[in-house]
């Protein structure tokens, strides 16, 4: 609970971020401002810590801290406080010439103070308090190429690369104590150096020279390439270097014999400098920040960037998709597709995906994406999980999106239309020329209906709609937009396009949500794609192709949270209900619900959902205002399920085809024990009273083509109430069963009982037959026997 508390702490001041000024060359402070209160909140889910997404162009350094991250970009030193889980900036413009204003080393002292220089030719060093940032103080009368502070005591590297040494507030009398220095470090007070481009020394009494001018030092190892920056801790040596023009990372032992190639962490491209902070080694990759574990001698999943390679971050994806639980991200940079799990919050698999796509779709089985020329179909089944099913290229007209309708799928040009299709075992794509279709954006609704934007309108089209030439669909609305980037459709088939960072709901009328503001330390945003599921209230947006966020700020409506509008009032109050049968169409969403949970509920219990692609005869037992609630029976589980589906998506039988109602009433007589039921749906919870075997009832009709025959029945209580409901005919006969009572009749002159007379010759008939069979067995066994 309390780790709970402090992430939902954290996120709620991660939130707290607005546009960054930068605009010019200033000497200032910038901090992100608070992000507009508003309920909900949305939520940063990739990267999933708010400090790890930060814009660089040219980073150069990085220092840390117990509490913050100061990283040097260009002028800019980004600093991040772990206290309040927010970014702030500071713009450096010391000098006239712009170049010269570069930042190129940082360090933070015991204190707390970060250390700078501002580039490597420069005769400045500068310490700025972390807490204002305000304009830094200049040590006057340094010429700091490389430097190190540990209390009072600094050491610094020239342009000549001479290791020095002095106090910070005696700089004057700087004593030069070693020569040809190309990196050096402390490790509490021990001194590393790094000689001649590749040789590592450790110092001893770094402040006192021998008497031939230089300070003792011990020769380590030697390291790999031209090494440019350097740190050492338990007994490892972690630094960046230069190998024919090429930047690495390495990290191994030190020792005085022949280092292993086992022994050796490596990774390639665009290293500059690396810092450390407990157990971690910082480094400054290209575009980002890389954590090393130092006792685990592997890199983290953690770095500061805007786009990444790592398991949970994003690198130019293009789109996503929600089916189910699972979330779908064509994170193209990556050459792969990401899967996010929206029960567990987190991502789960991912596999290869080659094509550069722009669109995604999918269902339960497949995954289709497209670009603008070419389709890749995998499979999602845990069988074959990622496996590439099928890909075809070079069509005819611009693709403008894809859908998958439960096992069809589909690829929207310009004027054409193409259905990949499964023959003998092989996928085949076949093309059909449509002269008026003209797509801007494409997509499909849990129903299998698939929709269109085009001439400034939202079109909707069945699949047979689609693959005829000349059927433009049925036309919904005019867009509220000129141009759209996504189209989304819930399950009540609202509309939801995409165009510059607002999302617009098209139901009765038209809403806007904008999505503008950052939830990130950058300038600018824009919305990529989006997508929502059937059962939460959670909207996952991708913005720049790098991050994603979710949020409740669209209000959709879930299959979870359906008002029962006091329905169960109708149901369960009444002793004779009203019902009718009903047809339910194609493709229809059924929304179970526990019927047994739903007396004085506010919302229907939830079971489960899923599409019934073939049209049912159900019973209709009430209603709100957009659902009918059905009974269905299943002959294979032998048991009844209620379920919730749109009004739009029933047609009410003829009366007269499944209920006939008698002229006049007729005379039945129950021949077993039996309840008596609201209605012809045989479930304890909607039952008027329990009657006896032999009760006579009056039948007013009956009930057929349901999951039994029923016969409308009224019934007289001992009170003299008359109550309503309904039987399964096999439960009912018109003759009354009671024994038929002794007559007595004169055979000749004697008296007869004619019903003992007939009751005798039974018995010893029955006796014969049961002689005979003993018999017969006592025979077959002897034969057996012999």
């Amino acid at each position: 609970m309390e780790k709970t508390r402090k992430k939902n702490f954290i996120t709620k001041l991660c939130f707290a971020v607005a546009l960054v000024c930068t605009a010019g060359i200033f000497s200032a402070v910038s901090t992100q401002k608070a992000y507009a209160e508003s309920e909900p909140s949305d939520i940063l889910l990739a990267p999933t810590t708010y400090e790890q997404y930060l814009p660089l162009t040219s980073p150069s350094d990085i220092a840390v801290n117990e509490r913050y991250k100061a990283i040097a970009d260009g002028n800019i030193i980004y600093l991040y406080d772990s206290e309040t889980s927010l970014y702030r900036q500071y713009a450096h413009q010391e000098h006239e010439i712009l170049s010269k204003n570069t930042i190129s080393q940082l360090q933070f002292d015991e204190s707390g103070n970060l250390y700078f220089t501002d580039d490597f030719t420069s005769d400045n060093l500068y310490m700025l308090n972390p807490e204002t940032l305000t304009a830094p103080t200049r040590i006057e009368e340094v010429a700091c190429r490389t430097f190190a502070v540990l209390g009072d005591n600094l050491y610094f590297t020239n342009a000549q690369k001479t290791l020095y040494y002095a106090k910070i507030d005696d700089i004057e009398n700087a004593q030069d104590i070693l020569t040809q220095v190309d990196a050096f470090c402390l490790q509490g007070e021990e001194l590393y150096a790094v000689r001649s481009g590749f040789y590592l020394h450790k110092l001893h009494a770094p402040t006192q020279k021998i008497p031939d001018g230089e300070i003792a030092s011990t020769f380590l190892c030697t390291l790999q390439g031209s090494v440019k920056s350097l740190q050492v801790k338990n007994n490892t040596v972690v630094y960046t270097t230069t190998i024919e023009s090429e930047t690495y990372f390495y990290a191994h032992p030190i020792n005085l014999s022949e280092i292993t190639q086992e022994q050796i962490i490596s990774d390639i491209g665009g290293y500059a400098n690396i810092n450390l902070y407990g157990q971690y080694a910082y480094a400054v990759k290209a575009n980002s920040v890389r954590q090393f574990d130092i006792e685990n001698r592997a890199f983290t999943d953690f770095e500061i960037s805007a786009s990444s390679t790592q398991a949970h971050r994003l690198n130019g994806a293009t789109d996503i998709l929600q089916v189910d639980n699972k979330l779908y991200i064509l994170d193209n940079g990556n050459h792969r597709i990401l899967v996010y799990d929206t029960n567990q919050n987190a991502f789960c698999s991912a596999f290869d995906a080659p094509l550069s796509a722009l669109y995604i779709s999918a269902d339960k089985q497949r995954l289709l994406t497209a670009n603008e020329q070419s389709v890749a179909l995998y499979s999602i089944e845990e069988n074959a999980y990622g496996t590439l099913l099928a890909r075809f290229d070079n069509f005819n007209a611009t693709i403008k999106g894809v859908s998958a309708v439960y096992g069809n799928y589909y690829i929207a040009c310009e004027g054409f239309v193409y259905a990949l299709t499964q023959e003998n075992g092989e996928w085949i794509n076949n093309g059909i020329e449509k002269p008026s279709f003209f797509p801007q954006a494409f997509t499909n609704d849990s129903y299998g209906d698939l929709y269109a934007v085009q001439n400034d309108s939202v079109y909707r089209f069945t699949e047979r709609d689609l693959l005829s030439a000349d059927n433009n669909g049925t036309r919904l609305c005019a867009s509220p937009v000129d141009t759209v980037k996504k189209l989304v459709i819930d399950y009540e088939r609202n509309l939801y396009l995409l165009s510059d960072n607002t999302v617009y709901k098209v139901a009765e009328s038209v809403q806007s949500v904008d999505f503008s503001t950052p939830i990130v330390y950058a300038q600018q945003t824009n919305a990529t794609s989006f997508s929502f599921g059937i059962e939460e209230n959670e909207t996952y947006l991708l913005f720049d192709g790098n991050y994603m966020v979710k949020s409740t700020r669209l209000g959709l409506p879930t299959v979870k949270r359906i008002a029962v509008e006091e329905v169960d009032k109708q149901i369960f109050a009444e002793e004779s209900a009203q019902f009718e049968a009903v047809t339910t169409a194609e493709n229809a969403l059924f929304i179970e619900f526990d019927l047994q949970s739903l007396p004085n509920a506010t919302l229907f219990p939830y079971v489960s959902y899923h599409r019934q692609a073939q049209p049912l005869t159900a019973l209709k037992i009430g209603e709100t205002s957009v659902y009918n609630l059905l009974a269905v029976f299943d002959k294979g589980t032998n048991r009844y399920h209620s379920f919730l589906v749109l009004k739009a998506f029933c047609q009410p039988l003829n009366t007269n085809d499944y209920r006939q109602t008698y002229e006049e009433s007729l005379t039945g007589y129950l021949t077993n024990e039996i309840t008596l039921y609201k209605f012809p749906y045989l479930t304890s919870l909607l039952t008027v009273e329990r009657l006896q075997r032999g009760e006579k009832v009056t039948l007013l009709g009956e009930v057929n083509e349901l999951d039994h025959s029923y016969y409308h029945i009224a019934y007289q209580t001992a009170d003299g109430t008359q109550k309503t409901g309904y039987i399964p005919k096999s439960y009912i006969t018109q003759f009354d069963g009671a024994p038929l009572p002794t007559t007595q009749t004169n055979a000749g002159a004697s008296e007869s009982d004619k019903d003992a007379v007939w009751r005798l010759t039974y018995l010893l008939l029955g006796f014969s037959v049961v002689c005979i069979l003993t018999d017969f067995l006592l025979l077959k066994r002897k034969n057996n026997d012999e």
